[in-house]
Protein backbone atom coordinates (compact mmCIF):
# COMPACT_ATOMS: atom_id res chain seq x y z
CA UNK A 1 0.00 0.00 0.00
CA UNK A 2 2.81 2.10 0.86
CA UNK A 3 4.63 1.65 -2.36
CA UNK A 4 1.17 2.32 -4.50
CA UNK A 5 0.59 5.88 -2.43
CA UNK A 6 3.85 6.60 -3.00
CA UNK A 7 3.66 6.61 -7.08
CA UNK A 8 0.45 8.55 -6.80
CA UNK A 9 2.50 11.44 -4.66
CA UNK A 10 4.96 10.76 -7.30
CA UNK A 11 2.73 11.15 -10.12
CA UNK A 12 0.56 14.07 -8.70
CA UNK A 13 4.16 15.72 -7.37
CA UNK A 14 4.97 15.29 -11.30
CA UNK A 15 2.07 16.94 -12.69
CA UNK A 16 1.88 19.65 -10.25
CA UNK A 17 5.97 20.59 -11.61
CA UNK A 18 4.54 20.45 -15.01
CA UNK A 19 1.70 22.64 -14.49
CA UNK A 20 4.18 24.74 -12.71
CA UNK A 21 6.58 25.08 -14.96
CA UNK A 22 3.92 25.35 -18.23
CA UNK A 23 2.28 28.57 -15.61
CA UNK A 24 6.10 29.74 -15.97
CA UNK A 25 6.67 29.72 -19.66
CA UNK A 26 2.99 31.24 -19.96
CA UNK A 27 3.88 34.19 -17.53
CA UNK A 28 7.48 34.17 -19.05
CA UNK A 29 6.25 34.69 -22.40
CA UNK A 30 3.56 37.14 -21.88
CA UNK A 31 6.33 39.23 -19.85
CA UNK A 32 8.77 39.20 -23.05
CA UNK A 33 5.44 39.64 -25.50
CA UNK A 34 4.70 42.78 -23.36
CA UNK A 35 8.20 44.40 -23.15
CA UNK A 36 8.40 43.55 -26.95
CA UNK A 37 4.83 45.20 -27.76
CA UNK A 38 6.42 48.41 -26.48
CA UNK A 39 9.79 48.30 -27.86
CA UNK A 40 7.27 48.16 -31.94
CA UNK A 41 5.28 50.55 -30.72
CA UNK A 42 8.08 52.68 -29.83
CA UNK A 43 9.74 52.01 -32.97
CA UNK A 44 6.60 52.92 -34.90
CA UNK A 45 6.47 56.35 -32.75
CA UNK A 46 9.75 56.95 -33.95
CA UNK A 47 8.91 56.20 -38.13
CA UNK A 48 5.96 58.64 -37.38
CA UNK A 49 8.61 60.93 -36.35
CA UNK A 50 10.75 60.39 -38.86
CA UNK A 51 7.22 60.68 -41.14
CA UNK A 52 7.87 64.69 -42.33
CA UNK A 53 11.45 64.32 -43.45
CA UNK A 54 10.07 61.39 -45.88
CA UNK A 55 8.44 63.76 -47.88
CA UNK A 56 10.78 65.14 -49.98
CA UNK A 57 9.96 68.41 -49.71
CA UNK A 58 11.70 70.57 -47.08
CA UNK A 59 9.63 71.78 -43.67
CA UNK A 60 8.40 75.52 -44.65
CA UNK A 61 10.05 77.08 -41.24
CA UNK A 62 13.84 76.06 -40.16
CA UNK A 63 11.68 76.27 -36.59
CA UNK A 64 9.55 73.71 -37.67
CA UNK A 65 12.39 71.33 -39.05
CA UNK A 66 14.24 71.83 -35.88
CA UNK A 67 11.25 70.78 -33.59
CA UNK A 68 10.07 68.33 -35.59
CA UNK A 69 14.10 66.72 -35.55
CA UNK A 70 14.26 66.99 -31.88
CA UNK A 71 11.02 64.89 -31.59
CA UNK A 72 12.73 63.01 -34.10
CA UNK A 73 15.92 62.36 -32.19
CA UNK A 74 13.43 62.24 -28.72
CA UNK A 75 11.86 59.15 -30.53
CA UNK A 76 14.55 57.36 -31.59
CA UNK A 77 16.54 57.34 -27.72
CA UNK A 78 13.40 55.81 -26.09
CA UNK A 79 12.81 53.23 -28.88
CA UNK A 80 16.57 52.90 -28.71
CA UNK A 81 16.34 52.06 -24.76
CA UNK A 82 13.35 49.75 -25.41
CA UNK A 83 14.83 47.87 -27.87
CA UNK A 84 17.62 47.12 -25.73
CA UNK A 85 15.66 46.14 -23.12
CA UNK A 86 13.65 43.77 -25.44
CA UNK A 87 16.78 42.07 -26.21
CA UNK A 88 18.07 41.71 -22.63
CA UNK A 89 14.87 40.19 -21.60
CA UNK A 90 14.75 37.74 -24.57
CA UNK A 91 17.91 36.65 -23.43
CA UNK A 92 17.08 36.40 -19.81
CA UNK A 93 14.25 34.42 -20.25
CA UNK A 94 15.44 32.41 -22.85
CA UNK A 95 18.53 31.19 -20.19
CA UNK A 96 15.56 31.08 -17.31
CA UNK A 97 14.06 28.51 -20.33
CA UNK A 98 17.02 26.27 -19.79
CA UNK A 99 16.33 25.46 -16.33
CA UNK A 100 12.97 24.17 -17.11
CA UNK A 101 12.24 20.49 -18.24
CA UNK A 102 12.58 19.62 -21.76
CA UNK A 103 9.15 19.71 -23.08
CA UNK A 104 8.51 23.06 -21.11
CA UNK A 105 11.90 24.63 -22.28
CA UNK A 106 10.91 23.55 -26.07
CA UNK A 107 7.50 25.50 -25.83
CA UNK A 108 9.45 28.48 -24.05
CA UNK A 109 12.36 28.43 -26.39
CA UNK A 110 9.86 28.53 -29.44
CA UNK A 111 8.14 31.29 -28.59
CA UNK A 112 10.90 33.17 -27.22
CA UNK A 113 12.41 32.59 -30.78
CA UNK A 114 9.27 34.61 -32.11
CA UNK A 115 9.67 37.27 -30.16
CA UNK A 116 12.92 37.48 -30.82
CA UNK A 117 12.14 37.96 -34.75
CA UNK A 118 10.14 40.97 -33.98
CA UNK A 119 12.32 42.44 -31.57
CA UNK A 120 15.27 42.29 -34.34
CA UNK A 121 12.46 43.30 -36.59
CA UNK A 122 11.70 46.52 -34.85
CA UNK A 123 15.80 47.24 -34.49
CA UNK A 124 16.42 46.87 -38.34
CA UNK A 125 13.73 49.47 -38.32
CA UNK A 126 15.30 51.56 -35.67
CA UNK A 127 18.99 51.03 -37.37
CA UNK A 128 17.17 52.43 -40.86
CA UNK A 129 16.06 55.45 -38.53
CA UNK A 130 19.38 56.26 -37.02
CA UNK A 131 21.10 56.14 -40.27
CA UNK A 132 19.77 58.84 -41.13
CA UNK A 133 20.01 60.74 -38.39
CA UNK A 134 22.92 62.82 -38.91
CA UNK A 135 21.91 63.69 -42.88
CA UNK A 136 18.62 65.06 -41.22
CA UNK A 137 20.35 67.13 -38.49
CA UNK A 138 23.03 68.50 -41.42
CA UNK A 139 20.25 69.54 -44.14
CA UNK A 140 18.52 71.21 -40.68
CA UNK A 141 21.63 73.17 -40.01
CA UNK A 142 22.16 74.03 -43.56
CA UNK A 143 18.55 75.24 -43.98
CA UNK A 144 18.45 77.50 -40.78
CA UNK A 145 21.56 78.70 -42.32
CA UNK A 146 20.36 79.19 -45.77
CA UNK A 147 16.96 81.26 -43.95
CA UNK A 148 19.48 83.62 -41.39
CA UNK A 149 21.75 84.78 -44.89
CA UNK A 150 18.64 85.36 -46.50
CA UNK A 151 17.54 87.35 -43.70
CA UNK A 152 20.93 89.15 -43.61
CA UNK A 153 21.39 89.80 -47.57
CA UNK A 154 18.08 91.88 -46.98
CA UNK A 155 19.22 93.85 -44.38
CA UNK A 156 22.81 95.00 -46.05
CA UNK A 157 20.58 95.70 -48.86
CA UNK A 158 18.21 97.28 -47.27
CA UNK A 159 21.41 99.30 -45.72
CA UNK A 160 23.23 100.23 -48.63
CA UNK A 161 20.50 101.43 -50.49
CA UNK A 162 19.62 104.04 -47.30
CA UNK A 163 23.09 105.18 -47.83
CA UNK A 164 23.46 105.61 -51.09
CA UNK A 165 22.17 109.07 -50.77
CA UNK A 166 25.28 109.87 -48.11
CA UNK A 167 27.66 108.26 -49.93
CA UNK A 168 26.86 109.66 -53.16
CA UNK A 169 27.27 113.29 -52.05
CA UNK A 170 26.29 116.25 -53.88
CA UNK A 171 24.35 119.26 -52.27
CA UNK A 172 21.74 118.79 -49.70
CA UNK A 173 19.36 120.57 -48.43
CA UNK A 174 19.64 120.23 -44.44
CA UNK A 175 16.00 118.54 -44.43
CA UNK A 176 16.98 116.13 -46.91
CA UNK A 177 20.00 115.44 -45.24
CA UNK A 178 18.61 114.84 -42.05
CA UNK A 179 16.10 112.78 -43.28
CA UNK A 180 18.63 110.40 -44.91
CA UNK A 181 20.74 110.23 -42.09
CA UNK A 182 17.38 108.99 -40.55
CA UNK A 183 16.62 106.61 -42.85
CA UNK A 184 20.08 105.48 -42.74
CA UNK A 185 19.97 104.74 -39.30
CA UNK A 186 16.87 103.41 -38.61
CA UNK A 187 18.07 100.60 -41.50
CA UNK A 188 21.44 99.58 -39.30
CA UNK A 189 19.37 99.61 -35.94
CA UNK A 190 17.40 96.80 -37.41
Amino acid sequence: RVAASTGKVAAAQGVLKMMTEQAEVQKLLSETEAKCKDAEALVHAAQEAEAPFLTGEECPAPAQATKAFEALEASERAAHVAVGAARTLVAMKKLACKRLAEASAAKGAEGLAKLQERVETANKKLSEIKANLSKRKHQIAKQEVEARMKEVNEFVKAAQEATEVLVSGGDMAPEAMKAACEKAGSTQAA
